[in-house]
Parts: C-alpha cells; sequence; structure tokens
C-alpha cells in the first residue's frame, strides 16, 4: 500500500534557498520629503481570483508599491489608483485611461500589476488576468488586459510610461502549476514597448515570477522596491549619488535574485528611454547583505513512497528515479559548497 510522503521530506533532499534571516522591510513607508508633482499612477493588486488559483502575495506587493510612489518617489496620493479587490477588465482600463488623460510631458504614468498574466489564446500577445477572469481559454480572451492597450491608454497625454509587472506570461501561477486544466499554455511574444513607454517585467516570456516567501512577497517586487529605496544606487560604479536609475535597479535585481537561488527568473527591461530613467531621487536606504544560495528546488506538492523494491516515486503523476533525485540533490548541494568555498578563499 502507498502513503503519502510529507512535504518536508522531499525538501530535506533538496537545496534550499538561504537568504538573510532578518531581510529589510519594505513595507513601511519611506519618507524623502521628494514631489513629482506632475505624476500620476494606478497600482493594481489582484490576489484572490475567482476561477483561477491564488496569485501569493499580489496584495501585499500592490500596497508596498502604492508607498513607494506616495511616500518615496512623491506621487501625491490624490493621483494614485489603487485597485485591490473587485477588479475587471473595464475598472482597469478606466483607471489608466484617467491616469494617461491626466499626465502630460514632464510627468510619468506609472502603471504597476501583480497578479497572473498570460498570452492571448488566440493572438498570443500579452494579457494581464483581472479577478473575475474563467478558467478556459475564451475567458482569458474575454476578461484578459492587453499589455499593449496599457501603454497606448497610459500615454494618451504626452507623458512618459512606466508599465512594471509581477506576472509571467506562460499561463502558470506563483507558486507553480497552470492556470488552465490539462496544463495549457500559450507562448507569449517578447516585450515590447511603443511611444513613450518603458516596460520592467518581473521574467522573461518563457519564465515564472515567483514569490520569495521569507518576506511575503513576490520576489520581483520585494527587490524592485529595494533597488529603488537605494538599494541599487551605485550598484553600477561603486558610488552613491541618492539617484537611482532604471539601469542600475535592473541590474541590482537581476544580480540579486541569483544570489538568493532564483536563477530561473531573469526581469526584462524595454522600451523608451528605458535604461536611462530615474527612479527615485533621496532615497538612500543600504541594500542588505544577501547569502550566496543554492538554486531554488521547485517541488511538487504531492508525493508517493514506493513500495519496497520499487524503484520510482510519483511526482506530480510522473514516474521518477528515486535514487537519482537524492543523487542530484547531493550533487547540486555539494556544487554549492564548493562554490561558497571558493568565494570565500
Amino acid at each position: 500500500m502507498r502513503a503519502t510522503v510529507p512535504l518536508v521530506v522531499l525538501l530535506l533532499l533538496l537545496p534550499a534557498v538561504a537568504v538573510p534571516a532578518e531581510l529589510p522591510n519594505i513595507d513601511s513607508p519611506l519618507k524623502t520629503g521628494q514631489s513629482a508633482k506632475d505624476d500620476a499612477a494606478v497600482v493594481i493588486g489582484v490576489e484572490n481570483y475567482v476561477y483561477l488559483p491564488r496569485a501569493t502575495y499580489a496584495v501585499r506587493d500592490a500596497e508596498a508599491m502604492y508607498q513607494f510612489l506616495v511616500y518615496t518617489r512623491g506621487v501625491p496620493a490624490a493621483r494614485v489608483t489603487k485597485l485591490v479587490g473587485g477588479t475587471s477588465r473595464g475598472k482597469i482600463l478606466d483607471a489608466v485611461a484617467t491616469a494617461g488623460r491626466d499626465v502630460g510631458p514632464g510627468g510619468t504614468v506609472w502603471v504597476y500589476f501583480a497578479g497572473h498574466g498570460s498570452a492571448s489564446p488566440t493572438t498570443r500577445e500579452r494579457i494581464l488576468l483581472p479577478e473575475n477572469t474563467l478558467a478556459e481559454p475564451e475567458g482569458f480572451d474575454e476578461a484578459g488586459v492587453p499589455v499593449a492597450e496599457l501603454q497606448r491608454l497610459a500615454g494618451n497625454g504626452g507623458g512618459e510610461v512606466m508599465l512594471v509587472t509581477d506576472a509571467c506570461f506562460t499561463g502558470a501561477g506563483r507558486q507553480g502549476g497552470t492556470l488552465l486544466a490539462g496544463g495549457r499554455s500559450f507562448v507569449p511574444g517578447s516585450a515590447t514597448a511603443q511611444g513613450r513607454v518603458a516596460q520592467w517585467d518581473a521574467a522573461q516570456a518563457n519564465q515564472v515570477a515567483g514569490p520569495l516567501d521569507t518576506v511575503q512577497h513576490g520576489a520581483f517586487t520585494y527587490f524592485a522596491i529595494g533597488a529603488m529605496r537605494g538599494w541599487a544606487d551605485g550598484h553600477l560604479t561603486g558610488e552613491r549619488d541618492g539617484v537611482v536609475t532604471t539601469e542600475e535597479a535592473q541590474l541590482y535585481v537581476s544580480d540579486a535574485l541569483k544570489t538568493v537561488g532564483i536563477r530561473e527568473q531573469e526581469p526584462s527591461l524595454v522600451g523608451d528611454n528605458a535604461f536611462a530613467r530615474t527612479l527615485a531621487t533621496g532615497a538612500r536606504e543600504r541594500a542588505p547583505a544577501l547569502v550566496v544560495a543554492a538554486p531554488v528546488a521547485v517541488v511538487p506538492p504531492p508525493a508517493v513512497v514506493p513500495r519496497t523494491g520499487e524503484a520510482t516515486v510519483q511526482l506530480d503523476g510522473k514516474a521518477m528515479d528515486f535514487a537519482a533525485l537524492a543523487a542530484a540533490a547531493k550533487q547540486a548541494a555539494d556544487d554549492a559548497a564548493r562554490e561558497k568555498a571558493a568565494a570565500e578563499a
């Protein structure tokens, strides 16, 4: 008779993510006294989907981005729309259209989205999924918000646009697994940005944007907001000047993800003047000292112990050689130990 193995047993066989016990808090306001009175923003966090898996920590991500925009960058609170419940295609498009009309040359429209994304089942264009999206291909097309449409609406007034997404477009959820039954997914095209738009995405087209459970945030959002609070200042040259640019932030987030062991998630930054924009001024928070970690091992939740004499276990419905799994885990741990020893030498 087969019995279910507690997840912790399998995790003991695999390299864990090692990060400092106390990573800095990005949820408390960092007040700089700066003013971005000509900016406007729409901040969207979709966590509790009606028909799709939960997007873990998406609301916390949106709240942290709101705090950054209002207190660190200095966008007037009256010009920031926050949508964290009851989101729909119409509400998102209306909010972005309003922000776009309110910002002219000299200002920036910020659009932030945390939640699920996908490629359109029919056009393969990138779409963001609101709360009421049905778990079927037709539902994705009906409710999904095209990223290109957000770019267009946000830039209608002539201002610059900074579009930031903590979502993947592979049809996978934050905790792994596909959004549609049967493992169906749709391959998106490469990220593009038109007009005066810079688009900063949590991951490449074929990657999953995952969480960092230690801090209860999306991994990208945590390090992106940290970067803009000052952690990325001087990351290129080693000299801090109180200004965080998109180039510094992109490099910092990419390096930080790898350092904590998230090596299959590479943020993407594309668009007009994308690497030369100023994200924050006067934000002087110091970056934490991150611990070099072994790569994250993704372990499917269900696992079954084989009967005596069987050579395999069943993981997510697939047969896997138990000895090979343990050997691979040991090899990864040994490699990580050698890398750490070499770095300390």
